[in-house]
């Protein structure tokens, strides 16, 4: 079985996908590029990360005033220098604005 990488210009809200979900260590940091409350726009903003060749992609799941909220953020870096210096090439290369956080203080909340 062969899989292609999925792009924005090949992204359909309905279709087949192969997702592996891992669980990262809350360490280091990361560039926040993104916040959604709608799954299908966050899911949407992955493909054309993947289309720009971002490999690097999580996604934090959070409670939000209205339901959820899905961050999407690039890393993790091991210090908040090569994030703050990847945030810097991520605007002046791909025109994306971010902000550095500290993975650390996402936070699992149990149902």
């Amino acid at each position: 079985i062969r899989f292609s990488r999925v792009t924005a210009k090949d992204y359909n809200e309905y279709d087949l996908y192969k997702i592996q979900l891992t669980r990262p260590e809350k360490k280091g940091f990361g560039v926040q590029v993104g916040s959604f409350s709608d799954y299908s726009n966050m899911m949407r903003r992955v493909a054309q990360l993947q289309g720009l060749w971002f490999k690097n992609i999580l996604i934090s799941i959070e409670k939000g005033a209205n339901g959820k909220d899905y961050k999407l953020i690039l890393g993790p870096f091991s210090t908040q220098k090569a994030a703050t210096s990847y945030k810097r090439n991520v605007k002046k290369k791909k025109k994306i604005d971010g902000f550095v956080i500290d993975l650390q203080k996402i936070k699992a909340i149990k149902k």
